[in-house]
């Protein structure tokens, strides 16, 4: 037995190391070493008394969850998620600049001699406030419109203060407290709690977060509803611009007032007379200020937080002339004699001159002009007809457009033998009608209606 254990003895050492390779290349190629990288892993915080024993709060600048690179066998590392780390950050290790360092470590020990872990993410950050106190005023805010025929009058309010203690930066944002009024929600004298908000001093809402603490958080505000009215205030202008020119609108920067009064719901509006408003030879805007006190009816006041004085401009413009050039071609033919046949004379276009406002004429194209002629008073020969288009009210023309034709009728000779023919559907008595126009080959620059029994 010992002969056969040492006999050749270095090929079996060899043997065996080569077994072992083998083994290892098996292994690693079956189940091979990889790495594979793991991120929001929740940071559990530990020691928070450390701060709130100072009478301080803090927020979480970064470091709320935790990235990790783990490395070991691929059946192990690919069935690894989040949820097998537990990440820690206790406060008691915090430094100075608030950095505390971040641990993170198998939730399951069987992990922990085949895994190794790098941490990517090794601090949380956290920004610290003082929690500081301060009293601050209560104000009355009012949203939103009063019932139809009712006014907020006077308004009081139980407790006038209300102390908060928060984070140092939540107190510095506040400029004011207030407890918020919706006026159409009341149409009689009562006394409501309302909570109380806390506002920036550029109106934003400030939100107190979760460290705050209030004195109070709601207020009874007792309030005193008038009977009163909103009505439009209405303007009326007197004279004519000077020619050429137009009065476009009349603006007020006070569109509505609120009047007080025994009997203001016979009321619907407060009139400016038009002689208050003269714009007769005027080129320009006219600007003037007005008291509307003057005006009320008997027995009607404005309430006393109105502004008397009200603003008024009426605005004039300038009216621009703008050409339209529109081809013959375009222009509609109606009631066109049956047999006879139309021909366009001189020109291949008619100009258009429309007087307006630019803001309405900038708009304006030749389709929306719907150019037409009628032929309903035509006599055969030579015809000056006038060329009818489709205005709006404040659109005018400068001159009637006129196009020159000549009426024939068919077969007397007088149209081009080369005359190209295209149907439309014109209507004329139930009769059908038929447009030809000119080879542009033939030599003649005139368009030919040919209408046919």
């Amino acid at each position: 037995m010992k002969k056969i254990l040492t006999n050749n003895i270095l090929l079996k050492v060899l043997s065996l190391f080569f077994a072992i390779l083998l083994w290892l290349v098996v292994v690693n190629i079956d189940d091979p070493t990889v790495s594979k990288t793991i991120s929001g892993i929740p940071v559990v915080i530990q020691d928070e008394n450390v701060l709130t024993e100072q009478n301080q709060v803090y927020e979480v600048v970064s470091g709320d969850s935790a990235t990790i690179v783990v490395k070991g066998p691929r059946s192990c590392i690919d069935k690894m998620t989040k949820d097998d780390f537990v990440a820690e950050a206790s406060f008691s290790e915090m430094s100075n600049v608030y950095a505390v360092p971040i641990t993170v470590r198998h939730r399951y020990a069987k992990y922990e001699k085949s895994v190794d872990i790098t941490q990517k993410t090794t601090t949380m950050t956290l920004e610290v406030e003082n929690i500081i106190t301060r009293t601050l005023e209560i104000q009355i805010k009012e949203t939103g419109t009063m019932p139809t025929g009712c006014m907020m009058g006077s308004e009081s309010i139980v407790p006038t203060t209300v102390e908060v203690s928060a984070p140092e930066s939540v107190i510095n944002a506040i400029s004011k407290a207030v407890v918020e009024v919706n006026l159409a929600k009341y149409n009689k004298t009562q006394s409501v709690s309302l909570p109380i908000y806390f506002y920036t001093e550029t109106g934003s809402r400030v939100d107190l977060g979760t460290h705050a603490k209030l004195s109070e958080e709601t207020a009874v505000v007792s309030m005193n509803v008038y009977s009163v009215k909103e009505v439009p205030l209405k303007f009326s202008t007197v004279g004519t611009p000077k020619e050429g020119y137009s009065l476009t609108d009349v603006e007020c920067d006070v569109q509505t007032v609120k009047i007080a009064g025994d009997n203001v719901s016979d009321i619907d509006s407060i009139t400016i007379p038009s002689e208050v408003l003269d714009v007769n030879g005027k080129s320009s805007d006219v600007q003037i200020s007005i008291d509307i006190t003057g005006y009320l009816p008997d027995g009607v006041v404005l309430y006393n937080d109105e502004n008397s004085k009200v603003n008024v401009v009426a605005k004039i413009e300038k009216l621009i002339v703008k050409k339209f050039k529109v081809p013959n071609k375009d222009i509609e033919v109606r009631n066109l004699p049956t047999g006879y046949t139309m021909n366009y004379i001189g020109e291949s276009t008619v100009t258009l001159q429309l007087r307006g406002l630019s803001s309405v004429l900038d708009g304006f194209t030749e389709e929306s002009l719907a150019p037409y002629i009628d032929l309903r008073e035509a006599v055969e020969g030579e015809n000056l007809i006038t060329v009818n288009v489709t205005l709006s009210d404040n659109i005018t023309e400068v001159a009637t457009p006129t196009v020159r034709i000549n009426l024939e009728k068919n077969g007397s000779g007088g149209s081009d033998n080369n005359t190209q023919e295209t149907t439309t559907d014109t209507k004329n008595d139930n009769n059908e009608s038929t447009t030809q126009a000119d080879n542009p080959t033939s030599g003649s620059g005139d368009e030919t209606t040919t209408s046919r029994d």
